[in-house]
This record gives C-alpha cells, sequence and structure tokens, in this order.
C-alpha cells in the first residue's frame, strides 16, 4: 500500500474548513508492522479510513497492491477491499445473533454469495488457531471481550487478506486481554507475512521489538503534513508524522530533517 501526496479536507469552502491531512508520502513494505499513534483528532483513523478504502482523498493517490484505486470504479473498489483488505475496529462489531464461527464466515459468505463446506471449515480452523474451538458454536454475546476481539480478527482473516488495518484494536480491553490480542497479530504478521498498519494510543505496544511505529506528537487537528524516517541507536526504523510545529522534533529528542543524524 503507498500513499502519494494525499491530502483530506473537511468542509472545504467553509468557515469550519479543516486539512486533516496534507502531503501525506507512505510506503506500508509487504510484512511490515507499522504502528501509528497521536492524539485524538490528528487524523490517524482518516488515514485508516482512505488506506481501507472507505473514504477518498481530496487530492493524491492510493496504491494498493500496485493498481491506482482512483482509476478503479466502484465494484473494482469493492472487490479490491473485500479481497485485500482486513478491518478490526475497537468495538468487535459482531454480529451477536450468530455465534462466533458464524460471524468468521461473514466475509466469505459475502464474497461468494452462498454456504459451502469449504467456508465452514476455513472459518473453524481460523477459530482453532486462536483456541476458540470449544466456543465456536456459542454467540458472540456469550463470550468475553477479548474473546470476541479475536474473533474479530479472525474474521478480518478470513479472506486472507494482504493487509490488516486494525484501529485502537485493544483500546476497549483490559491489560491482559489487550497483550494477548496484540500478541495474536504479531503472530499472524510474523507467520503469514500479513502487512498491519494499526492505531493505537498504547505506546507500550507501538515500542514492542520489530514494530515500527509513526507518531504525530504534536501535531495540529488540521495540519498533518509528511512523513520523514529517522533511525535511533537500534536498527529498528521510527517514522514521525511531522507538523508545521518544529517543537516535536525537539520534544521528541531526535535530530530535525537536514541536520546531523537526520535523513532529509
Amino acid at each position: 500500500m503507498r500513499f502519494e501526496k494525499v491530502r483530506k479536507v473537511c468542509n472545504a469552502g467553509q468557515p469550519s474548513e479543516a486539512h486533516v491531512l496534507s502531503d501525506i508520502d507512505l510506503n506500508l513494505e509487504k510484512g511490515q508492522f507499522l504502528a501509528l499513534t497521536g492524539p485524538s483528532g490528528s487524523g490517524k483513523s482518516t488515514l485508516l479510513n482512505i488506506g481501507g478504502l472507505l473514504d477518498e482523498p481530496a487530492s493524491g493517490r492510493l496504491f494498493v497492491r500496485g493498481e491506482d484505486t482512483g482509476l478503479l470504479g466502484d465494484a473494482a473498489i469493492t472487490r479490491l477491499r473485500g479481497r485485500t483488505i482486513g478491518f478490526v475496529f475497537q468495538s468487535h462489531h459482531l454480529i451477536s445473533s450468530f455465534t462466533a464461527v458464524e460471524n468468521v464466515m461473514m466475509p466469505l459468505l459475502a464474497d461468494r454469495g452462498f454456504p459451502s463446506p469449504e467456508i465452514a471449515a476455513r472459518a473453524r480452523d481460523l477459530m482453532a488457531r486462536v483456541e476458540l474451538a470449544n466456543v465456536a458454536d456459542h454467540l458472540a454475546t456469550n463470550q468475553s471481550g477479548g474473546q470476541q476481539q479475536r474473533v474479530a480478527i479472525e474474521r478480518a482473516l478470513a479472506m486472507d487478506p494482504s493487509i490488516v488495518l486494525a484501529d485502537e484494536p485493544t483500546g476497549n480491553l483490559d491489560t491482559k486481554s489487550a497483550d494477548g490480542v496484540f500478541e495474536l497479530m504479531r503472530q499472524v504478521n510474523r507467520e503469514s507475512g500479513t502487512t498491519f498498519l494499526m492505531v493505537t494510543h498504547n505506546l507500550e505496544l507501538a515500542d514492542a521489538p520489530n514494530i515500527s511505529s509513526m507518531s504525530s506528537m504534536g501535531a495540529s487537528r488540521s495540519r498533518l503534513s509528511s512523513f520523514r524516517l529517522y533511525r535511533r541507536q537500534t536498527s529498528r526504523p521510527i517514522i514521525f508524522m511531522r507538523s508545521p510545529r518544529e517543537k516535536m522534533w525537539a520534544n521528541a529528542n531526535i535530530p530535525q530533517p537536514g541536520t546531523a543524524g537526520g535523513i532529509a
């Protein structure tokens, strides 16, 4: 997934006009796990919505699996979204009247239009992977919060997407359940090579080993702009979302663009 000079403007032409995203350049590589952190209202979820083909940028280009999405019609966008991108939200959004395994089956049913033994087997295999086979036939409402979110992750993986977009997936969970859900996503990333872009306020999760992190520290609600890549004294890349207020670089205690140690 690649963003090129992506901009997003809300309430264009009105007194309340806000430039939420400005000239965003981001290349999300295959197999990468990128955590996006920052204050509420800084444009993180907007970025995910555009990447997930749920919203359109005001200008700029988005490429998914090499395809320029701005050149695709509605039907092609729907197919690309359904077969390439998985979604995990802060709330699990499971259908309460369905069992856990039926919820996991939903993306497959939506894509193929009818149930089959293969679809059921795929869903049960996914449930077994997260050690929830024993509750596969229980209603979603009869599970704990951690179980519900793990079911939601497996539902996102039902179509074997190359990219998963996760918007605060641990935000409603206690620490133990959050750690379990996060480790599940990392396991999928390691074993399947699935790319993850995750929005989180949990800095401990964002700073975990082998996780790239991108921050909008100090960013204005209406003026998020381009990305810059830096490296600390470790080999792990840290990506910061830059705002016009240069003090964010001082707050982060890292070199500014064009100075010694920085990558301009």
